[in-house]
């Protein structure tokens, strides 16, 4: 019986790069971008570890996603259309 031997060659990810330009900008590669999910906007937190600086996005809030999708009084709607059920 013989063996088939596979060779399976692991090639680490090539990291991304970002370039410190003036302001203190960095423009993130687009494939982290992509990867987070982040967008024009988004605010991150930085944080330094061991000389390392770390990006985490700051996830927005539920609330915050659905903020201006009704009218103002959307509330007293709400209220006018659960009173309506009732008999």
């Amino acid at each position: 019986m013989g063996y088939r031997h596979t060779m399976v060659a692991s090639v680490a990810p090539k990291p991304a790069v970002a370039q410190l330009r003036a302001k203190n900008q960095l423009t993130l590669p687009n494939a982290i971008v992509t990867e987070v999910g982040a967008e024009i906007g988004d605010r991150f937190r930085v944080s330094v570890s061991e000389g390392a600086i770390r990006l985490e996005p700051i996830r927005k809030s539920y609330y915050g996603s659905l903020k201006g999708l009704w009218p103002p009084d959307w509330m007293e709607e709400l209220r006018r259309e659960r009173d309506s059920w009732r008999p």
